[in-house]
């Protein structure tokens, strides 16, 4: 039998109740085309485009009402400032790479980066993805300048570099090293992930033609604000390509098998 000291002491145990488990619903993904045009909608991204398209804009700008003397006193500062515009918009379309390659679907904050590189990082940089087209791109030039071959194989050898192209430029940017561009380590990264390099090669030229398309619509064009957003779309067609490719090395890195 249950005395009452024993039934005092029921009742002075408090009852534990297990909490209410809430289950969380993941947000819908987005469809793949709608994550690579809304990659440069962040705050860090729209900042970042302003500030590179913004720079060179605000430096005519200023140079505009001055008389002619000036501005050819000035013509030298202006190379200075536009050539460490191009530098640093080219190391951040290398950031986009490498912070997408990680996961990341939003552009990312310059100022988390910019403090780990210097200025002859940004110039590395350049010079890397400058090699990576020149290689693919270059020789099928070279040879119908110097050689003068036939017009079918001057398009294949075009196609072919064409074709290389966006897995040179991921593997310079990855590495981080002129060593990426080994010819067996391209080709095999081709192969392990056929089908899906299709479909990057396929989108990465998308934004690639529309951003050539700017610059052909622009011309010998004078006109500052059609200057100013033929750089804003360029920069966000770039950002998206950039996205693109960290994109791929992030869903085919056990394909891949780079090992960095």
């Amino acid at each position: 039998m249950i005395d009452d000291t024993m039934l005092k002491r029921m009742a002075a145990k408090p009852v534990i109740e297990e909490p209410d488990v809430v289950i969380e619903e993941e947000p819908p993904e987005q469809p793949t085309f709608c994550r690579v045009f809304t990659y440069p909608i962040s705050g860090p991204g729209l900042s970042v485009i302003a500030i590179y398209a913004g720079i060179p804009f605000l430096w005519v700008l200023l140079l505009y009402p001055l008389p002619l003397v000036l501005r050819n006193a000035a013509f030298f500062a202006g190379l200075l400032v536009k050539g460490a515009v191009a530098l640093s918009s080219f190391w951040y379309l290398t950031v986009c790479i490498r912070a997408s390659a990680e996961g990341q679907c939003r552009a990312p904050n310059v100022f988390e980066y910019s403090q780990d590189d210097s200025f002859f990082a940004w110039l590395r940089q350049f010079f890397l993805i400058v090699i990576s087209v020149s290689l693919c791109v270059a020789p099928a030039f070279i040879l119908r300048r110097f050689v003068e071959i036939n017009a079918v194989i001057f398009w294949s050898m075009l196609g072919v570099g064409i074709f290389l192209l966006p897995m040179c430029l991921l593997a310079m940017v990855i590495f981080d090293t002129v060593n990426a561009l080994n010819p067996v380590l391209i080709i095999a990264s081709i192969f392990s992930t056929f089908f899906s390099y299709l479909v990057v090669v396929l989108s990465f030229f998308v934004p690639v033609l529309l951003f050539f398309g700017l610059l052909m619509l622009k011309g010998s064009s004078v006109n500052l604000l059609l200057l100013l957003l033929i750089r804003v779309a360029g920069l966000y067609l770039l950002m998206m390509d950039a996205y693109l490719l960290g994109r791929f090395f992030y869903n085919n890195e056990e394909k891949l098998r780079w090992d960095v």
